[in-house]
């Protein structure tokens, strides 16, 4: 009866097992992304192959952490802090995500929206829209 148990909880327990261990690789992928000067406005930069960037304006320097990548590089000028990725990550702000892709972009997570555009903004409450959506 002992090894019943052993197996069915093995045969339970693996998915929980399998999903750990990519959010974890996931997670030691990412990097922290949180940047306290109030006066220094983000901007982050996706590069991928075919001549496709896509640009997200982080003006008040909403995201937390990007997760299955890490920043290219860094570098803070004239008051702008570029954030360059080559290939894509997900971004997270407290309230929203995006997964620029190499064709497309994803927003509001798993069961959100996907659009071709390639220019976005992050308002003062973590929320990111494209710079082509239009109305109310």
């Amino acid at each position: 009866m002992k090894k019943v148990f052993i197996i069915f909880s093995a045969i339970i327990l693996s998915p929980f097992v399998v999903y750990f261990l990519l959010v974890s690789k996931s997670y030691i992928e990412g990097a922290g992304l949180e940047y306290s000067d109030e006066l220094i406005k983000s901007e982050y930069i996706f590069e991928f192959e075919g001549n496709r960037t896509v640009y997200i304006k982080d003006e008040f320097n909403q995201f937390i952490r990007s997760w299955g990548g890490s920043p290219e590089s860094i570098t803070v000028q004239n008051g702008i802090r570029t954030v360059v990725f080559k290939g894509g990550a997900i971004l997270k702000t407290s309230t929203d995500s995006i997964n620029p892709q190499a064709t497309q972009v994803s927003l509001k997570g798993f069961m959100g929206v996907t659009t071709e555009d390639s220019s976005f903004i992050v308002n003062s409450d973590g929320i990111i829209s494209s710079t082509n959506w239009h109305g109310g």
